[in-house]
């Protein structure tokens, strides 16, 4: 979000940017259930270590609607998928008023936050990295087609079978298109 920012109001800056399922809107995290990053605040808060934060990651519990029952974040993920453990590392070294930002702040910190207004604005080359809405990925379909009007000579790639996380859920996929990306723009 702050890459879109400076790139919209400081083109001049930015020579490329890459969106890795960045919010294009304030109202994705106005309209979803934060409970989870209020729950992170009260990790930190707590003076939680990294290790205590990661077992409590792994052990969420997570609704399946399609078959109607819960299973933890462990069980659905794996016990050794890396987020849980770069996400507790994170979370311990970070101030909880950081999270305010995206639960309590949002509509006074994301207030001109919005593609319509920001998009047109960016000059330089960019990437849109879409994670997949069905794995937890923030951009749905419908603001990929709209950011593809408000910014048709971006290149689109939507990641299979990854969300929000991206390169802590498929670091391969995620380089080698930041890498093809980067490598266009050398060439050019």
């Amino acid at each position: 979000m702050v890459g879109i920012m400076l790139a919209a109001t400081h083109p001049d800056l930015v020579k490329g940017l890459i969106i890795g399922d960045s919010p294009f809107n304030s109202d994705v995290l106005k309209s979803g259930d934060n409970s989870h990053v209020r729950r992170w605040k009260e990790m930190i808060e707590q003076g939680m270590t990294a290790e205590e934060i990661t077992e409590e990651l792994k052990n969420r519990e997570i609704y399946i609607p399609e078959e109607n029952k819960t299973i933890t974040a462990r069980e659905m993920y794996g016990e050794d998928d890396p987020y849980f453990e770069s996400m507790g590392i994170g979370l311990s070294q970070n101030d909880p008023a950081m999270l305010d930002a995206v639960t309590t702040k949002v509509g006074e910190n994301f207030a001109d936050y919005k593609m319509e207004n920001l998009f047109p604005k960016i000059k330089c080359p960019i990437l849109v990295l879409q994670g997949d809405p069905k794995h937890g990925g923030l951009l749905t379909d419908e603001y990929i087609e709209k950011a593809k009007a408000l910014l048709p000579n971006a290149k689109y790639y939507k990641c299979k079978n990854i969300g929000h996380g991206l390169y802590l859920e498929d670091k391969e996929q995620v380089v080698s298109q930041i890498v093809s990306f980067l490598k266009e723009q050398k060439n050019q």
